[in-house]
Formats: structure tokens, sequence, C-alpha cells
């Protein structure tokens, strides 16, 4: 059979009944977070020669039913052919990361396919909302004294027109693929998604020793999530898959091979890439930014925290970064030679900024960090050890601020060139070792030590998924629910109830579109679980919810109420009957009715209003991964006096716009591909109108994790409420941010009351003309905000406006957004980064970079760099009676006053 024929041959089934699906709750090795359920399982034979074909079988048999879950028992499966795990479908095993001892006694792929074709078929190839997790994969035939090229060992799926269906919108996008713990013990390469455009990659935690390329990501156009990746040599080097340890001489030619050849994270075009928890060591490069041959457009940007890369030539070597630029915070980075190697670039645009903040240096045989041209911002870093100097700036920009060189000798030396540095407030040991190159107008340093505030560095303990009461499961068609009903609300909650009488226990969604006029409630102990392992689109239909009621009744009875320790987890809310263009009010499609519930993996589609955990108590709730399309809330938050948990919510328009056509509202006058109605308003504009995404109330630990917006009113949003009940004592949220970023957005940060948080690693394009700044302090706002290592572009009303009685710090922005408006508080703006002019920004006329209100009590600004090629002055505008700024280290500015 032609091999792209063998491959898509079921991928054009247009329909399924859902039925009994023969759901088992399966018993595993190890402990996991969940309850572990399978519509498919597979035993390991005695000998094999090949196992592909069979689970490709399996795989195929549940495609066509819509999606579930085939399970591979512990063992060994010989991959002899490539396998596509395809849309809705998850191939899961039995696993324990190597750290834990016998972690080769879970499932393991043996694979042989591909030995020697590097350029064969990936050998696990992954369709939309399609994921692969808790699995160990094993190359036999590797040999670390002479490596074996074979291809990509998992991958998107390169072969063509796979998605050609009735029900698919979009034929051309690939997305939310999942890769979740997995061990690559060996392979050459490692885990690529790279197709034409995909988006919503999903990689969390995976250990490996991969030989050439460990990951690869390209022609990502909406944030990838990539968590928890480990690649070091001592995983192959401790691994008893083979049932021996590696000889002293493998070890040494492994680690030679790997510092000589290997690569360990390659980015290239991608939006936004969130990456949190990156550990490499002993490769040459830690991480590769570059144009690849088949990048399409431009280069890529994004952020990074808690990076830990340890004896690599390279630690980073970034060649093209896309213009909002490369944040990193809370690193740990050793190179051999450098820990950035920032090369020459001519394209302006993909000569971006690389931002560290609270980074730890050093480098034993060059410059930790050497930049040819491209523009590096250091706040709050310690450089251990170099050679030569630490930082040798070459002819780029240069931030460098509040850092400490703990060796004497060179530790700046600014060469040649026509940008601004700025050395403000460092720490070195003897006489401060600068050598500067450049016309001395373009330089300031200034030595005098001042407080800065640093952000907190260490990473964010989630904890493990809760999981229902009982490991029982209960199965909604057994009670009666089918497709083929215009009103299943009765049939699930049977179920549900039924769950609830033993004690807890899972109720299971088969792949199928059900339809409801009522509502449900969870059963405390009782989760209400979908197909889905992991994120997905609505591209794909996989366990479809679809209400029918609540029209029109914004404060009626929730779509899904869940009871204290209850939870849904791997489904869709979709609103078929929303009809958007209209904004017709509904209630909200899921309510917390008590402390310790959880939301994992839910996608919504239409929906009004979505998550409430903030009219009842919710201490403990758990937030994992809600994505969807939302009118007015996607999450409401509050009430909380212990630690609540928000990891992944991601709200865009395409939820709706792309969604599969047996979920979407029939409108002969709608343009589905235009994103316009009939009278020319579109979605994104009624959403940047109204919708709240996040928004945080009375909460005395939130940690938060990896939030984004296409298109909001709100996308992070503090407000303060009652501590409990709906009268008494209120309070704003005490929380902690890590990577957020709105796009297309009006107010990417806003903040009334008196909230205590903060946020490091912002990305935010203000791209609105309401008028509003990208960041609102409110007039009310009299609490604390700590924004850490951020970066603006597009145009707005500006960058930020801070008002109230508050306390403010902006630090280490690259600001392209607009100017920032100071109308009250105490504000500290440090390290700013204004890459043109405000002139420049769509205004009608040249507006301040900054200004200054009389009702401000303190300010200070310290570090702000113009571009030099700029002739348009530096200017600030204070209002009469407006406090006077403590300054540093800043472009001269012009003072005008009001």
């Amino acid at each position: 059979m032609n091999k792209w024929l063998k491959f898509i041959c079921v991928a054009g089934v247009t329909g399924w009944t859902a039925t009994a699906s023969a759901v088992q709750v399966v018993n595993t090795v190890f402990p996991t977070d969940d309850v572990v359920i399978a519509n498919a399982v597979l035993k390991p034979k005695a000998s094999s020669k090949g196992d592909s074909e069979r689970i490709q079988a399996a795989i195929d048999a549940l495609s066509q039913k819509g999606g579930g879950v085939v399970f591979l028992q512990a063992g060994r499966y010989v991959v002899d052919e490539p396998i596509v795990v395809r849309s809705a479908v998850t191939l899961r095993g039995d696993w324990a990361p190597p750290t834990e001892t016998d972690s080769e006694k879970g499932t393991v792929l043996e694979v042989i396919a591909g030995h020697g074709q590097e350029d064969a078929l990936p050998t696990i190839m992954l369709h939309r909302d399609a994921c692969i997790r808790d699995m160990t994969v094993y190359h036999p035939n590797q040999n670390p004294k002479n490596p074996v090229p074979y291809p990509w060992t998992i991958s998107s799926d390169p072969s063509p027109k796979k998605y050609k269906t009735e029900h698919s919108v979009n034929d051309m996008v690939e997305s939310n693929q999942s890769v979740i713990n997995v061990t690559l013990i060996n392979p050459y390469r490692g885990i690529r998604f790279s197709s034409w455009t995909n988006i919503l990659m999903f990689v969390d935690r995976v250990f490996g020793t991969p030989l050439k390329t460990g990951f690869e990501w390209n022609n990502c156009s909406d944030i990838g999530r990539v968590y928890r990746i480990n690649f070091s040599p001592k995983w192959w080097e401790e691994s008893r898959v083979s049932g021996a340890a590696m000889s002293d001489k493998k070890r040494a030619a492994l680690r030679s091979y790997l510092l000589k050849e290997g690569t360990a994270c390659v980015f290239s075009r991608n939006d936004w890439y969130y990456v949190y928890d990156l550990n490499v060591e002993g490769y040459h490069t830690g991480i590769y930014t570059a144009l690849l041959p088949d990048t399409k457009e431009v280069s890529g940007y994004g952020m990074m925290f808690g990076v830990k890369i340890q004896d690599c030539e390279i630690a980073i070597h970034a060649k093209e970064i896309r213009c909002p630029g490369m944040l990193i915070s809370a690193g740990e980075l050793h190179g051999r030679k450098h820990v950035l190697l920032r090369e020459s670039v001519d394209e302006w645009m993909d000569r971006g900024p690389v931002q560290f903040n609270s980074c730890r240096f050093s480098s034993d045989n060059g410059p930790a960090i050497k930049t040819i041209n491209g523009n590096v911002s250091l706040v709050n870093c310690t450089f251990a050890n170099w050679k030569d100097a630490a930082i040798d700036l070459g002819a780029g920009a240069g931030m460098v601020v509040n850092c400490d060189f703990e060796k004497a000798g060179t530790a700046l030396r600014i060469g040649p060139g026509k940008e601004h540095a700025k050395v403000i407030s460092c720490r070195f040991k003897g006489k401060p070792g600068i050598d500067n190159q450049r016309t001395p107008s373009l330089v300031d340093v200034d030595h005098k030590q001042r407080k800065f505030e640093t952000p907190e560095t260490e990473l964010m303990t989630f904890p493990a998924d809760p999981r229902p009461a009982k490991n029982a499961v209960f199965d909604v068609v057994d009670y009666g629910a089918s497709e083929e009903k215009e009103d299943n609300t009765a049939a699930f909650q049977k179920a549900l109830d039924a769950a609830g009488e033993n004690g807890g226990g899972v109720v299971y969604v088969p792949a199928g579109i059900f339809r409801f006029k009522g509502n449900l409630m969870v059963p405390a102990g009782v989760e209400l679980r979908g197909c889905f392992e992991a994120p997905h689109h609505n591209l794909t239909a996989g366990s479809a919810l679809i209400p029918m009621g609540g029209v029109r009744d914004p404060e009626g009875t929730p779509f899904i109420q869940l009871q204290t320790r209850s939870g849904i987890r791997g489904l869709k809310i979709f609103y078929s009957t929303q009809e958007w263009w209209r904004l017709y009010r509904y209630p909200w499609a899921v309510r917390s009715l008590g402390p310790e519930t959880w939301v994992v993996y839910l996608t919504c589609g239409n929906a009004d209003q979505g998550v409430d955990m903030g009219t009842h108590p919710s201490d403990g709730h758990y937030v994992k991964y809600l994505a969807g399309s939302f009118m007015r809330s996607a999450l409401w938050a509050s009430k909380s006096k212990s630690t609540g948990w928000i990891r992944d919510v991601h709200t865009s328009n395409n939820f709706t716009i792309w969604a599969d056509s047996r979920l979407k509202p029939k409108d002969p006058e709608f343009d589905w591909e235009t994103m316009k109605a009939w009278h020319g308003n579109s979605l994104g504009e009624i959403q940047r109108h109204h919708l709240n995404t996040v928004a945080l109330g009375s909460l005395a630990d939130e940690q938060v994790m990896g939030t984004f917006s296409f298109y909001s009113r709100r996308t992070l949003s503090f407000r303060d409420d009652y501590i409990k009940g709906t009268s008494g004592a209120k309070r704003g949220a005490k929380a902690r941010v890590v990577n957020h970023a709105g796009d297309v957005s009006t107010e990417m940060i806003a903040a009334g009351g008196a909230p205590d948080f903060e946020l490091t690693n912002f990305f935010m394009s203000p791209n609105t003309f309401l008028a509003r700044p990208g960041i609102a302090f409110y007039d009310d706002f009299k609490g604390k905000a700590s924004i850490f290592n951020a970066s603006s572009w597009h145009w707005g009303l500006g960058h930020a406006t801070i008002q109230g009685e508050g306390d403010v710090v902006l630090q280490q922005v690259l600001n392209a957004g607009g100017p920032i408006r100071v109308e009250g508080g105490n504000v500290s703006l440090e390290a700013i980064t204004w890459p043109m002019s405000s002139s420049r920004l769509k205004y009608e006329k040249p507006a301040p970079y900054i200004f200054v209100g009389k009702k401000v009590e303190s300010i200070r600004v310290l570090g702000n760099i113009t571009p030099s090629w700029e002739k348009i002055p530096f200017v600030w505008q204070f209002e009469k009676g407006a406090p006077k700024p403590v300054m540093a280290g800043n472009q001269t500015p012009v003072i005008n006053s009001k």
C-alpha cells in the first residue's frame, strides 16, 4: 500500500454513534495522578518481532468511534513500523520517571523502525488532539560509540490532506498534540512539531538522552507549552532497560558525542512559546534559536522560567529572535565557552533582545555573555566565572542593572557601536572592570547602590492532579445516554448519582455529541470525565456536551455544578445555540459549590461564562488547562483561604471559528472564515469589549501559570471580593503569576482594590483602539504589584496607566506599546527599553514617554534606553504639583510641564 495512503486511510471518518465503549479501570504497576481508564487494553507478547500493526489497529478502531484511550500494559512492545495516533486518541502506558527505581519495568516501546534512515517517516506521529503519554521509548540497536541515525521519534504527521472531511473547517492546522510523561532513553532525534501551521502543542515531563536533537519546534503560531524537560547523558547511562549498566568507555564516548554534536532544544518560528523547568546537561548547544529551512515568514519569541543548563559548550546560541524577544527568568546557566552567543543578524525584525532576570551565569573559556549585535538586558543577575570578560556587548544595546560579578577582572566590555549601554547599581570584586570602547555619551555607568525588588525564583510546586474517591467507572451509555436523544440530562444524572452512592468514581462520557435541556450535579468524590487525556481543541469533537437551555438567563443555574471534592476532566462544552453576534447571555458553564474541586483539560466553545470558582468558598481549587472561546468570563476564582492552583488558561476565538462543523450553530448569513456576521461585527471585537479572561478575587495564596488570551477586555484582572458569603469583609488576591500574555486585547493586566501580586515573564500586545492602556491600575488600587521581565508591542492608548494609592514596580520592560502614565501611588520604573519613539506608535502627534501626575506619592525612574538613531527627544511631562522623580541611568529627558 502507498505509504501516505496507509497512514491516512481512516482520516476521512465522518461520524460515529456513541455506544457502550467497554471502558475499564486499569490497575498500573506505578502510581498515577488520575484513575487510569481505557477503551482498549493491549498486553505484551512473550516474544515479538513487531507490534506496530496491532497497536495501529487498536488506535484506528477507536478513532472510528470518535476517540478514547488505547492502553499498553507494562512490558515490551516492538515498534517495527511507524504508528499514527489519530485525532482524539491517546496512546498510554504504565510509567515512572527514570529517577525512580525499576522504571524500566513499565511500558517500553522498543524502536527498530527507521534504523539508519534519518529522513524516514517519524516513529510515532500525532494528529490533532492526539496524545502519547506514560511511555518509555528505547532504541535497542543504538550505539553510543557510533550513533545510528533514526527519524524523529515523536512528531506531527507530515502526510498531506489527512484532515479533509466534511466536518473539518480548517484542513491546514495542526493543534494540541501532546507528549506527557515520556522517557526517550536514546533516540537519535527526539520530539519535533514542525508541520505547516501548528498551534497549542503541549509537552510536559519528558526525560531522555537524545543524541542529535532533543526537541525542535517550528511554524507554531499560537502558544506552545514546554514544561519539565530534562535532557542529560545520565538517563541512558543509568538506564537498566537493556539489562546491563553502560560501560565506562561507552559513557565517555556518549558524552564526547553529545558535547560535539548534540543540540537539546531548537526554537524557530514560534509565537509566544512558554517554557518552564527546562534542564539540559552535557550537550554542545542547550538552546538554539534560528530560522530553519522550512520556517514560514519569521523567527520566534517567547518566555522561559526555571531554566537550568549545565556543562554545555554553548548554553544558548541565539541567531534569529523576533523583535519581542526572549525572556528568561530564574535561570542557572553554564557554558564551557559561552552562556549566550548572540550572532549578528541583518534583518531587524529578527534582532530581538534577550532579557535575563535573576539568573546565575558561569563560563570556562570565554565571555559568559557574548553579543555581536542585538540587545541584551540583564537585571538581578550573578556572574560566577568567565574568561576574558563576563559580558562582551559587541555593537548592540545593553542594560546591566543590579548585577553581581564575583570574580575580579573585566566584567563588561562595551564594543564600538551606536546604541546605548547602561550599568546601574552593580557590584564588583575589587575595582569595577568596565572596558568601554564606545562613544562616552552613549554609555551611562552609575555605581550608587540602590534597593531593587527581585522575583521569586523557586519553581512552583504544583500538586498531583486531584482524583475521585474511588477507582470505579460508570459509563453514561449504560444509563441511557445517547446522541440520538434531544435531552441526556436524566441519563447523565443517573450515572452521576450512581457514582455518588458508590462513594465516588469516574462517570465516563465516550466520544459523541450529547445534548442537554437541563443541568447536572456532580456529587462529592466523583469525576465527570471525557475521552481526552490532554489539552484539546474544538477542531475535533470527542466527548462533547451541548447545553440547550439557559438562554438569556445569566443568573440561572449553571450547566454543571461541582460539589465539594468533585471535578471534571477531558470534556468539551459547546454552546451550539449561542449566536455570538447577538451575544445571548447564559449561566455559567461550570460552578464550584465548595472546596477542593477541580477542572482539568476542559475546552469550551461559544460559552458566555466559563468556570466559576468564586461564588462559593473554593479552598484548594485546582484548574489545569481550561481552554476555549468565551464571551464574558472564562474563569472567576475567589473566596479561598488556602492555596489555589491555576495552571494554563488559554482563550482564543479560533475555538469557535475552527470548531468541528457538527458543534456549530447554523446561520446562512454567517461567514466563519472571515469571522464576520451580517452587520460586520467580529467575534474578536465582541470579546475585546466584554471578555474577562481570568479574574481573581479574595484569595489567600494563588499560584498561577501559563495564562493567555487572544482578544479580551481584561486578560488578567484583580478585584476585591468578600472573604466569604456576600457580605462582610473584603480582600484582594495574594498571587504569584509566571508566564502570562495577552494579544490584541484591551487590558492585559487590570487591577483595582488591594491585591498583592507578583508577575514574572509577561508578553502583551495591546492592539486596541479602545481608550485603555495595556496595563491598568485603577483609581481605587491600593495594593502592591511587581511585574518583572516583560515585553510589549503594537499599539493602544499606551503601555500602562497607574492610578490609585498602591505600590507598583515595572522592572525590565521592552516597551514598544506606548507611553507610561503615572497618576498616583508609589511607582518604580526600572530598566525599560523603548525600541521606538512614541511618535511612531500610531499617534496623531508625539506623546510623552512618561507622564507624572500631581497625585503621585513618589516615583523613581532608573535605566531607560531609547534608540540612538531616533532624533526625537525623550519627552517627559509633569503635571503641576507632581513630585520630583529619583532618576539615574536614563536618556536625558526633555521635561514639559502641563
